[in-house]
């Protein structure tokens, strides 16, 4: 793995792209802003260029070109060649509630004239602030509005400490009923989050048509060299681990840590690959102190485009998140990433549908006492399931990847939706 200092002289190492994430519409005042930063930091030496993606735009009228030489970002030639409009809206952040009611009102005001004028008949709402606006909408203006949850919002918020106020959380309930009730669709990334809802007292037989179950999901073709290169993959010395996300709040850092601890010392050929986005320092303390060898783990931070790339020539993914209420309705993205490139999966219960797909599809190992001994069960019980026949399970993962994780069916069943409503 090579590491490039971003301040490395062109003498020494040569002039190199970075990119730079932004909001959608701000690219120009982001490139604004790094050339005024630039030049207070006298670094104009070291930073040669700084661009936006941009296409040449000639425009017509009557027939005649009136204007050329306009450069437009690429994204917002495709979103027009598909008939999209876009209007992004800067989210104030600040005392939570204050803010949230600030966006809420100022997107309230634009939609308003927006359905009037275009005649929008249908509010599709990802997760629960943006179902406010679609509730209102719906109870003023007559639009069909489409509860698109993605999980347990206050639920979530409440077991991790983000809401900690019990008015503030019963009040994101209450919102939760009436997205329920009043939605004309409910899409859930789980079906056992499905499964939970039916419980609920106010839910009736009648709401059962409106849920829908539509998982996070993956370009699956994306995986399929790494699948290919994992399934021919020959047994070696040496067993490759990966984890993919992130060490915080959503995510058991213990059980990681102790997972990590029991495979370490019970195969000694073992190698631990760790993307993580934040929480490496503290994977860097546990490996010093446990006194584990540097050279057994790769910990390095990916560009989702990269991800693809560091799932080839593995063998097992892992991962364990805290399986409380709230994640009946998760569905982790890493899975699919990792059943897409063939890898079985080693993790916690009680997580979104994950302990059936890993049991009944035999790809997999659902950890449920966490304990040193139960952690070398799961190990040596996936290793055999390779030994058996690495083809056929990496097929199996890659059956369940495309019946569950698949973008393209994910498309089909939104498409559904709309249809029907």
């Amino acid at each position: 793995m090579t590491t490039i200092n971003p301040l490395d002289t062109e003498e020494t190492q040569g002039p190199r792209w970075y990119i730079v994430h932004t909001y959608s519409g701000q690219e120009d005042l982001v490139e604004k802003n790094l050339r005024l930063r630039i030049q207070s930091l006298d670094m104009q030496d070291r930073i040669n260029e700084v661009l936006v993606p941009t296409e040449e735009e000639v425009v017509f009228k009557d027939g005649q070109q009136v204007k050329e030489g306009k450069y437009t970002p690429r994204y917002v030639r495709l979103l027009k060649e598909y008939d999209i409009n876009w209007y992004p809206f800067p989210y104030k952040r600040g005392l939570l509630l204050i803010s949230t009611v600030i966006n809420l009102i100022t997107a309230a005001f634009f939609m308003k004239t927006y359905i009037r004028e275009q005649g929008v008949e249908m509010i599709h709402c990802r997760s629960y602030i943006s179902s406010i606006l679609g509730l209102y909408f719906k109870n003023t203006m007559g639009t069909k509005f489409i509860f698109d949850m993605r999980g347990f919002w206050a639920d979530e918020r409440k077991e991790t400490g983000m809401i900690n106020n019990p008015i503030l959380y019963r009040l994101f309930k209450k919102l939760e009923k009436k997205f329920i009730l009043k939605s004309d669709a409910i899409i859930s990334l789980t079906q056992n989050a499905i499964t939970e809802m039916r419980t609920w007292s106010y839910v009736e037989d009648s709401h059962n048509s409106k849920f829908h179950h539509i998982s996070t999901c993956c370009n699956l073709e994306k995986y399929n060299h790494a699948r290919k290169i994992n399934s021919e993959r020959v047994a070696e010395n040496k067993i490759n681990l990966i984890y993919i996300g992130s060490i915080g709040p959503w995510h058991s850092i213990n059980d990681i840590q102790l997972f990590i601890k029991a495979v370490y010392f019970h195969c000694p050929n073992s190698h631990f690959t760790l993307i993580v986005n934040q929480g490496a320092d503290k994977l860097h303390e546990f490996i010093m102190r446990e006194n584990m060898e540097q050279s057994r783990f790769t910990i390095d931070s990916l560009p989702h485009n990269k991800i693809k790339d560091a799932l080839i020539n593995q063998d097992i993914g892992f991962f364990f998140i805290p399986p409380t209420y709230a994640k009946k309705a998760s569905s982790p993205t890493k899975m699919g990433e990792m059943l897409a490139a063939g890898l079985p999966i080693i993790t916690g219960r009680s997580i979104g549908d994950i302990d059936t797909l890993l049991e009944e599809n035999k790809i997999g190992y659902i950890v449920r006492n966490k304990s040193i001994e139960e952690y070398k069960t799961a190990i040596d019980t996936v290793l055999k399931l390779i030994s058996d026949d690495r083809q056929g399970l990496s097929e199996r993962c890659g059956k369940v990847a495309n019946e569950y994780f698949s973008m393209d069916k994910a498309i089909e069943a939104y498409d559904e939706i709309y249809s029907n409503i």
